[in-house]
């Protein structure tokens, strides 16, 4: 398990609240975290995936790697992307769901936020893939893939790279998603 944190507040342009149900797939994330045994009490999370069900996020805990491994970490979910569907130029986009010509009710998070934020194009529920939208089991299944062809073999480097970590919602406050500057690492 990694016990190193190291400081990422450099590379954030900046941030806004947000409620729980406006965090999806590919976003970043900031928050508060209470509950025993916990060495991050501030994590910054990259979500892999939003387990409504569970009422808890899947996720990278950045605050564990360098810049240089954050920077290694981002160009294997590129190229793993691949392992479900074709993959064109990088997955970090801005998005500003406050934009009226995105505007969309039917989406999860529901235009809930208001400021651009950062977010890696990963499988997420009812977005638009193709010309269709993802239903719950395909996103599942095409993270789950990434995560076993890319994530685990990842983590396999050793316990500095042991990133992957749970999170519950009831234990989370101050939940922020972040506008990020990655030129910086």
């Amino acid at each position: 398990m990694a016990k190193t944190k190291y400081n990422h507040k450099q590379l954030i342009e900046s941030f806004q609240p947000s409620p729980n149900k406006a965090i999806y797939p590919g976003m970043i994330i900031e928050f508060k975290y209470k509950a025993e045994n916990i060495f991050d009490k501030n994590p910054f999370v990259l979500v892999l995936w939003n387990d409504y069900i569970s009422d808890k996020i899947h996720g990278i805990n950045l605050n564990y790697l360098s810049n240089q491994k954050i920077a290694v970490l981002f160009d294997k979910l590129i190229e793993g992307s691949k392992t479900y569907g074709k993959r064109l130029g990088n997955p970090f986009t801005v998005e500003d769901q406050d934009d009226e010509s995105d505007y969309d009710d039917n989406l999860p998070y529901r235009n809930l936020l208001k400021k651009p934020y950062t977010r890696m194009k990963l499988p997420t529920y009812k977005e638009n893939r193709g010309g269709n939208p993802l239903s719950y089991s395909q996103a599942k299944v095409q993270m789950d893939m990434l995560y076993e062809k890319v994530i685990k073999r990842f983590m396999g480097r050793g316990k500095d790279y042991q990133v992957y970590r749970t999170y519950k919602y009831k234990n989370m406050k101050e939940l922020k998603v972040l506008y990020m500057n990655f030129e910086r690492l």
